[in-house]
């Protein structure tokens, strides 16, 4: 019985997966060529579109969207697989806004594509303890060089045109 109940979760679970992106990578534009020779790497995110409420929810394909981040932006349409650029040392969110009319009605939606730095220190602030024998205060700093930090976006996301 078991087993037949773990079966039908998959089973239920794989028919949710959303189909395979199969459009090519869309590549950046940047507002100055030196700061696509900054570049020290691609992150690929996903973006897909959809209507609705949670169970009720329908892909939207071809909405027209754009992201913008500091200094590079691009133009393309629903579900895409995106090439963001990330700085060493330091890279900044990136917005993404997608429109669609459906039955006469223009629907939008914006996310905000937050970068994660994978280099956030640890070990780093201030100390203050007290005990039997007195009070004493350490400090711990980080002593790494924040220009090397490495950052990624979330690896996709999905906007709700409303």
């Amino acid at each position: 019985m078991k087993n037949c109940v773990l079966s039908a979760l998959i089973l239920a679970l794989g028919a949710c997966a959303a189909a395979p992106i199969t459009t090519p990578p869309v590549s950046m534009t940047f507002s100055d060529p030196a700061l696509e020779s900054r570049v020290d790497t691609f992150d690929i995110v996903e973006v897909r579109t959809v209507t609705g409420q949670f169970a009720s929810r329908e892909t939207v394909e071809g909405a027209a969207c754009e992201v913008f981040g500091t200094g590079f932006s691009a133009t393309f349409q629903s579900p895409a697989v995106l090439n963001m650029p990330l700085f060493r040392g330091r890279t900044s969110d990136a917005r993404i806004t997608c429109r669609a009319t459906l039955d006469g009605q223009t629907l939008t939606d914006a996310r905000t594509l937050e970068v994660r730095n994978l280099s956030a220190p640890e070990n780093e602030g201030i100390t203050i303890s007290t005990g039997t024998s007195g009070t004493s205060v350490g400090a711990v700093f980080s002593i790494r060089d924040r220009s090397k930090d490495r950052f990624d976006y979330p690896r996709s996301t999905v906007l709700v045109l409303r």
